[in-house]
């Protein structure tokens, strides 16, 4: 099955996204689209060709209201991101987990010793 035109999947998403032709073009311009509303229009009816970037912007706009829409229906989690710990020290951990291998290989001979950790790290 092929994919439908690039036009067809825009005004799919305009119409998905409960956005008037008028209202996506408000967006579209806001996001320093260059097309009018008559060519948008046509574009969506699939009567003239926009660049590509163009069509990224209309795209955009649809996707953004879209994310709006979307953002109601979304499942909370059970530990609010804004609380999060704070993350560890990249090296550190890193550190962690070799020395944690070093110990478990210690029946192995051919292991041999990390050099210390230079306090500049």
């Amino acid at each position: 099955m092929s994919t439908p035109p690039r036009y067809r999947r825009v005004d799919q998403g305009r119409i998905q996204a409960d956005l008037s032709v008028q209202k996506l073009w408000l967006h579209y311009i806001s996001l320093s689209g260059i097309a009018d509303l008559l060519d948008v229009d046509a574009y969506l009816h699939g009567l003239i060709d926009l660049d590509t970037y163009q069509e990224d912007k209309l795209s955009y706009a649809v996707n953004e209201q879209l994310d709006e829409l979307h953002q109601a229906s979304r499942l909370p989690y059970a530990y609010p991101w804004e609380a999060a710990p704070p993350a560890e020290n990249p090296l550190d951990v890193l550190h962690q987990l070799l020395d944690a291998a070093r110990s478990a290989a210690t029946d192995d001979d051919r292991t041999e010793p990390l050099p210390p950790r230079s306090p500049d790290c």
